[in-house]
This record gives structure tokens, C-alpha cells and sequence, in this order.
């Protein structure tokens, strides 16, 4: 067994450089990002760390082998090469999940087939049996093809690390946990900040934003696959998870607030907030909207209903405009808004300052996909400069939206993100056995593993342009719900 281990973790096309600082705060060494997923290193240490601290990724997979596949027998050879020997026991059942994209070997069941054919021989001969009964714990081997390159991996997560296990149930739609912290992150919430949300829904994004504050590990409250492997000593999890505990800050001057006219909503989040340790810091009670009055030093993170939370457009645009009336009534630091209308702007009543798409893949089914953007809206001294010089065609506003405001821009400007840009890696699942036959192989398509291999190529005139004027310049917000998603991050300035 190897001291270092080579570690996946897949992300959103757009998020790289907010999960490349979470690794590096963990200590992960040989950090590379490429294609909306991060590539680094370490022990078996950093396996749990990686699970129990990690906000933005979707899960974190072992790499195992990657090599040049374009036939069967390359492929076999390639996977037969692994010691599987010393990651599986005899009885360890081992599904086989994958995708192909660009290659020569296109079957997916056909792929399994042959991946799963090729570990069975190595076990059987490495253990010396002639039996593998699969009765014993889960290991998934997922593989990704690639322009004829394999890459083969072991999945350490189990449900995707938006799980976080406290959640127990939701509104309509809620936005993903991973994208709620993205999004607690570009809107550089600290320890002492003051957050709202006019729609809280849920209250994922406020809850998220508070665990961020307190550094409470997201991991802390679930399990994850690698906990029963073996390789992974018992131990080291229980080391990682002390330490996260210990360097939890449960005395910082976070508070948020949140407000839904649905009742149910509002006693889901206040019950959701208590499951995720911050119910103390977060409070959430039944208003509506139009008497939403952010207070001077608050941040603003909020969702508007919109599609399958509203399913009226006309409805959401009325939402939206009096959301932006009563917000350039009562301007705050900050306002990141999500929304899946691509006229928000216009309902809202302010152009953006700022946007950046971004790009979630979830198949269902092999769906062409939803896209989104995020928009942001800055403090009024940058309003002429931003309505007379920052500009971004039509055909960026396609989908999710937030906004914000800085009193700030220098500053902000100064400590704003990269753009990370490229495609992850979306993963057909099955649970098949390691004597079934290819026709007999049905794959399906979770939603929890995110990758834009089929709408990268047409967005690189949507990543994120910087005004000449560096006072427009500032954190992004980026926003997901449902679906493939493409968001785009504005910024606006109130009057």
C-alpha cells in the first residue's frame, strides 16, 4: 500500500479556485486543476480529511490507473495492473460505474463488463480462490474514458459530500449545500459577518454560510465509504474527526436571519439549522418579502422562487422587481441572488456589475440540461461606471443569477477569486455482478456527480471579464439548482 495517495475531487466548472484553497488549508500536497475537478496527494490522513472538510467538491475518488484504452484488451490490461489485492478482501462487493466520451470504447456496459472481468481475475488470483461472494462491504470502482485515456478510481465518499447529514428534508428545489457554501465563500462571509435571506427556503444557504463562519467541518454529522475500508485505518478517522472538532470556532459574532412567507418552510429551516449546530446563530421567521428591510451591514445571499419552486413566471418576476425595490430602498453591504429567470435583471431593475457562468452537469436520463446565473451588485459609487463600461452580451444572460453589493470594491477586487474553468465528470451507475455479461448491464445516471464535457467547449466568452475600472471589481456568487446548469455571476449597484 502506498504512503501517498493520487486524489480526485470533481467540482463545478467555475468553482476550482474555491476548492483549491479549501485543499490547500488542509495541507494536500500536488494540488493541479483541471476540467472543473482538482487532482492532488496524500495519505490516508488526508482521505478524511479531504471527506470531512472539503464545502465545494462533489466527493473525493482514489486514482488508481490511468492509461490509453482503445481496445478491450488495453483496457482489461490496464485494469488487471492494479493491486486490488491490497485495497479489496475476498468478500468485498465492488460495483463498477463509468462514463466514455470521445473514444473508441463508447459502450459503457460494455466497459463494465470488461472492468469488472478484470478485477474478478485479479482477486481470484491474488487471493487464491476460486469464489468472490460480494457479501461484504461496498467498494465502487468508477471509471471515466476519455479521448481513448482511462482513468480508473475508487470512490472513498459514498453519497456525495452535499450530503452533509443534516438536512432531513426540504422545500421544492433547494440549492445544493456544495453550491450553497461556493457561494458563502465569493460572498466573503467571515466570522463577524451579518447575513440575510428574504427566501430562505429550506435555509441552506444561510446554514452553510454559518458552518463556513464557524468553521464546523461539513463532514462531521455523516459517514462516508472509506470508514469501512480497510485501508483506511479506524483510527486515522477518528483522529481527523477530533481535530475538526477542535478547530471548530463556536464563540464568533456570526448571526443570520432568514425569512419565508411559507410557515412550513420557515419551521424546516429553524429544525435544519438545530441539526446543523447553528441553531443559535441562525434565525428564521415568516415574512414576506416586501417588508424585507436589509439591515446596513448585512450580506445578502437569497434564492428566489422560480421554476420548480414557483412554477408562474409571472409570479417570479413580480418577486424579483419588488425584491429589487426594496432592496435599492434599503441597500446593504452585499446581494447575491440565484434565480433561473434570464430576464432578472430587467424585473430587478438594475443591470449587473458582474457575472460568471457556471456549469453543473447532472444527467437524468441524458437531459439537455438547465442553465443559470449568479449575479452580484456593488455599492452606488460605481453605478456610471459600471451601466457605462462593463458590458456582456445577451447571449451570457441564460439562466441562474446573483447579486451583490460592496462598500468595499478596492479591496474586494484585490482579493477576488480566479475563475477556474473545464469540464468534470459525469458517472453512469450500476450495480452489477463480476459474472454478468455486458447486454446484461443496465446503467443509469446518478445526480450527485457534476462534470460539462458536453458544454465547456461554447463557454469561454462567459467567464468572468474584469471592468477596466477596478472599482466594480469585486467577489463573485455562484448559484445552482437542479439539472445541468450554466450560471453567470453579475454585479449591480443600487441607487
Amino acid at each position: 500500500m502506498p504512503a501517498k495517495f493520487e486524489l480526485i475531487a470533481p467540482c463545478f466548472f467555475g468553482c476550482e479556485s474555491t476548492a483549491k484553497f479549501e485543499l490547500n488549508r488542509i495541507g494536500a500536497e500536488n494540488i493541479r486543476v483541471d476540467d472543473g475537478r482538482l487532482t492532488f496527494s496524500g495519505g490516508a490522513e488526508m482521505i478524511a480529511a479531504a471527506n470531512l472538510h472539503l464545502r465545494t467538491v462533489e466527493r473525493v475518488m482514489l486514482l488508481l490507473a490511468r492509461y490509453k484504452a482503445s481496445t478491450f484488451d488495453e483496457l482489461f490490461d490496464g485494469v488487471y495492473s492494479v493491486p486490488w489485492e491490497d485495497l479489496l478482501p475476498t468478500d468485498a462487493a465492488f460495483p463498477v460505474t463509468g462514463s466514455s466520451l470521445d473514444s473508441q470504447l463508447s459502450s459503457v456496459p460494455a466497459c463494465q463488463s470488461i472492468i469488472k472481468k478484470a478485477v474478478v481475475k485479479r482477486l481470484m488470483a491474488k487471493h487464491h480462490t476460486s469464489v468472490l461472494p460480494e457479501s461484504g462491504t461496498e467498494y465502487k470502482i468508477r471509471f471515466m474514458l476519455r479521448k481513448n485515456v482511462c482513468e480508473i478510481m475508487l470512490d472513498t465518499t459514498g453519497e456525495g459530500l452535499h450530503k452533509r447529514g443534516y438536512r432531513r428534508n426540504a422545500m421544492e428545489a433547494p440549492i445544493r449545500e456544495t453550491l450553497a457554501a461556493t457561494i458563502a465563500d465569493l460572498g466573503r462571509v467571515r466570522r463577524d459577518s451579518l447575513v440575510e435571506d428574504p427566501f430562505c427556503g429550506s435555509g441552506t444557504l444561510l446554514i452553510e454560510a454559518a458552518q463556513k463562519a464557524m468553521n464546523i467541518a461539513p463532514g462531521l454529522k455523516r459517514r462516508f465509504a472509506a470508514e469501512r475500508y480497510s485501508f483506511v485505518p479506524a483510527a486515522v478517522w477518528a483522529e481527523q474527526r477530533q481535530k475538526a472538532l477542535a478547530e471548530s470556532k463556536l464563540d464568533v459574532g456570526f448571526e443570520a436571519f432568514g425569512y419565508d412567507i411559507d410557515p412550513a418552510a420557515v419551521a424546516l429551516a429553524n429544525a435544519n439549522a438545530k441539526l446543523a449546530g447553528v441553531g443559535d446563530r441562525c434565525r428564521f421567521e415568516v415574512a414576506d418579502v416586501k417588508d424585507f428591510r436589509a439591515l446596513d451591514n448585512a450580506t445578502v445571499l437569497t434564492n428566489p422562487p422560480y421554476g420548480e419552486r414557483l412554477g408562474d413566471a409571472s409570479e417570479a418576476a413580480s418577486l424579483a422587481k419588488t425584491l429589487g425595490q426594496v432592496w435599492q430602498a434599503h441597500p446593504a453591504q452585499g446581494l447575491y441572488a440565484i434565480t433561473a429567470d434570464a430576464d432578472f435583471e430587467q424585473h430587478f431593475g438594475k443591470k449587473a456589475a458582474r457575472r460568471r457562468k457556471i456549469v453543473e452537469q447532472r444527467h437524468h436520463g441524458g437531459d439537455g440540461g438547465i442553465e443559470f446565473q449568479v449575479l452580484r451588485v456593488l455599492a452606488h459609487l460605481a453605478d456610471g461606471l459600471v451601466d457605462g463600461g462593463f458590458h456582456l452580451g445577451p447571449d451570457a444572460l441564460a439562466g441562474n443569477q446573483t447579486f451583490a453589493q460592496s462598500p468595499h470594491p478596492l479591496q474586494e477586487a484585490a482579493a477576488a477569486p480566479d475563475a477556474g474553468a473545464g469540464p468534470g465528470s459525469g458517472f453512469f451507475e450500476v450495480a452489477d455482478k463480476h459474472l454478468i455479461h455486458p447486454q446484461g448491464i443496465r446503467a443509469e445516471l446518478p445526480d450527485d456527480i457534476v462534470g460539462i464535457h458536453h458544454v465547456a467547449p461554447g463557454l469561454g466568452h462567459l467567464l468572468p471579464v474584469l471592468p477596466q475600472d477596478h472599482a466594480v471589481a469585486g467577489p463573485l456568487g455562484i448559484g445552482f439548482r437542479g439539472g445541468h446548469h450554466a450560471d453567470v455571476v453579475k454585479e449591480f449597484v443600487p441607487e
